[in-house]
């Protein structure tokens, strides 16, 4: 299993499209990159190794039970044609409204105190501090 760096997303995002038997591999060197739900459909184990914390996960699949994650969403889609690309908006509204429901329903959802930022510097006070220190310097 590769996971791909975030430099130059082209190649990640064309792999996650390249499903054996549908569309061919990108190739990376010798590697044969394809979509990572061909090997591992919800790499909840790989998340907390690279990115560790509060995991939500998206199982589309009927099949399976994902312990390891803190969430699992699970949409009702069983109306929807997953390989229909004219239900792609049908899907998405579906996941949302799911989505919105599942969070505002979680107990176990680490809630964070917002944060209001600090109001921007007003110019004439930044110039006044680039004098003093220019001042400060020459002194």
């Amino acid at each position: 299993m590769c996971l791909c760096g975030s430099r130059n997303p082209i190649t990640p995002l064309r792999a996650s499209v390249a499903i054996p038997g549908m569309l061919p591999p990108v190739f990376q060197g010798e590697d044969g990159l394809v979509d990572g739900a061909a090997i591992n459909s919800l790499p909840v184990d790989l998340i907390k190794v690279h990115a560790p914390g509060f995991v939500i996960g998206s199982d589309l699949a009927a099949s399976g039970t994902r312990d390891e994650a803190d969430i699992i969403l699970k949409p009702k889609l069983d109306d929807v044609d997953l390989l229909n690309w004219q239900a792609f908006e049908c899907a998405i509204e579906v996941g949302y409204e799911h989505t919105r429901q599942v969070l505002a329903d979680s107990l176990q959802l680490p809630r964070v105190a917002a944060q209001v930022p600090a109001p921007p510097a007003q110019p004439l006070d930044s110039l006044r501090v680039a004098i003093a220190k220019r001042e400060a310097i020459h002194h």
